[in-house]
């Protein structure tokens, strides 16, 4: 149903004006580039010509101009990614649908059509639905996120709000962070779960805390480190895992934490599953928030 007028009135699905861009894009294979963008428009009612004028602004906002006479076989996964979108918006939707849309994507050109996406999605004025298991998508190109585990909602906020202080393991994997609890006591953090106990900077908290360490913020060293971290012990690698310019190292006992670190530095440190590694974690890195 469509709200007018303070009623709600029912519309056909066919007349919905809803835009999607579908996980696998799903352009037509028959089409070439500017009728695959001009179908909305051409399904409309209005003739093939004034279909194709309307298609054209988004085919040069989307940079897709030198591909207008080309059909989808040819086209590598981000010119088909960006089809796709200029496909719903030339609809003028009143709602946007967006399911997973940057999934079928290489890792080398993930990252360049996330901020095209997101300059686009600034300037669309209607509401935004992203349905997404990256939390690169989510905290880049929301303005607000819902966090889904096992079909229920487990937390609900602005991207900056939930990485302030994610609810539960699961949110403050997916925003990156490690996430501990224990109580906190003149800077000194007991942990609920570990033997090992943490300085942290916050020495006006007392009682129950959930803190946060984000990923960079662990340091490894092939020795026991001596100077300025507070907080350091020793421990093996559980898991080596490359992300781009980034690799994510999984923690063993006493604290399983994620340690991202370079390609470079996972090199020198011949980081592998079973490398013994000291860890170091400065007490200011670590976010202490009333449980």
């Amino acid at each position: 149903n469509e709200v007018i007028a303070g009623r709600a009135v029912f519309v056909a699905p066919e007349d919905r004006r809803v835009g999607v861009v579908f996980q696998q894009y799903l352009l037509f294979d028959h089409l070439d580039v500017t009728d695959n963008v001009a179908f909305g428009p051409a399904s409309a009612g209005i003739s093939r010509r004034a279909a194709r004028a309307a298609a054209e602004p988004w085919l040069d906002a989307l940079g897709l101009t030198e591909l207008a006479h080309r059909r989808p076989a040819t086209l590598s996964g981000g010119q088909a990614q960006r089809v796709a979108l200029a496909r719903a918006l030339a609809t003028e939707p009143a709602l946007l649908l967006l399911d997973e849309p940057l999934a079928a994507l290489d890792i080398a050109i993930r990252g360049e059509l996330r901020r095209l996406l997101r300059r686009h999605l600034g300037d669309y004025a209607g509401p935004r639905l992203l349905i997404t298991h990256d939390p690169a998508d989510a905290f880049l190109l929301a303005d607000r996120v819902e966090v889904l585990e096992a079909g229920r909602i487990t937390q609900s906020g602005t991207p900056a709000e939930i990485r302030r202080r994610p609810a539960t393991p699961y949110v403050a994997a997916l925003a990156g962070l490690n996430l501990l609890t224990g109580r906190n006591a003149a800077g000194t953090l007991t942990l609920d779960h570990s033997a090992l106990t943490l300085q942290t900077a916050d020495t006006h908290t007392t009682g129950p805390v959930v803190v946060t360490i984000p990923p960079a913020a662990i340091a490894l060293h092939p020795e026991q480190p001596h100077g300025s971290p507070r907080n350091v012990w020793s421990t093996t690698v559980a898991a080596v895992e490359p992300l781009g310019e980034t690799t994510r190292i999984t923690l063993e006992q006493p604290l399983p934490l994620s340690a991202d670190v370079t390609p470079a530095a996972v090199a020198a440190l011949d980081l592998g599953p079973g490398a013994a590694v000291w860890v170091s974690v400065k007490a200011t890195e670590i976010a202490v928030n009333p449980a």
